[in-house]
């Protein structure tokens, strides 16, 4: 093999070697992730097990370090198919509201699927309904469509002020 081919040879193998290690850095900065994506680096997705561009696979910022980025390990196509929807609202319910996926299916089948202050029903409605609870005491008080939620909040969960507004409707009619 010649001198010349031989060190081009090594040459590349150098650039690629330098860009696996820059790819398992957590301090990259985003001019060298960009440069990355421009040189065609490449990585392994740890869901599908295939090795693609590194511009297959989303960005993610270091909240705790403000300039430093790295690729998510899932790609792209991997990270929106695992995503489950409906896991994550059950998730956010159960943390924010202590409440389960069939305890707040029940509370949906006694209000017969619908708003509790509209009525609503939950067919006529594109979303799921809120989780209406009191501030103050966390305590979960009915499910609501999007607009009564607001709407209580809004008006600071305050039945004096709620009263103003409709006397204040009423008057002019």
């Amino acid at each position: 093999m010649s001198s010349l081919l031989y060190q081009k040879l090594l040459d590349i193998f150098l650039d690629n070697i330098n860009n696996l290690l820059y790819l398992y850095k957590k301090d990259m900065t985003k001019e060298k992730l960009y440069q990355l994506i421009e040189n065609g680096a490449t990585r392994k997705c740890n869901s599908c097990n295939e090795v693609l561009l590194v511009s297959e696979f989303h960005i993610k910022k270091d909240i705790k370090h403000n300039k430093h980025y790295r690729f998510n390990s899932p790609c792209k196509i991997c990270a929106n198919v695992n995503r489950d929807v409906n896991y994550h609202k059950a998730y956010q319910r159960k943390r924010n509201y202590k409440l389960t996926t069939e305890e707040y299916d029940v509370k949906l089948h006694f209000q017969n699927y619908s708003c509790a202050i509209c009525n609503i029903h939950r067919d006529d409605y594109s979303k799921d309904f809120a989780v209406d609870h009191c501030h103050e005491t966390g305590k979960v008080r009915a499910l609501l469509c999007n607009n009564c939620n607001v709407g209580l909040g809004f008006f600071k969960d305050s039945s004096s002020i709620i009263k103003k507004a409709i006397a204040y409707l009423d008057k002019h009619k």
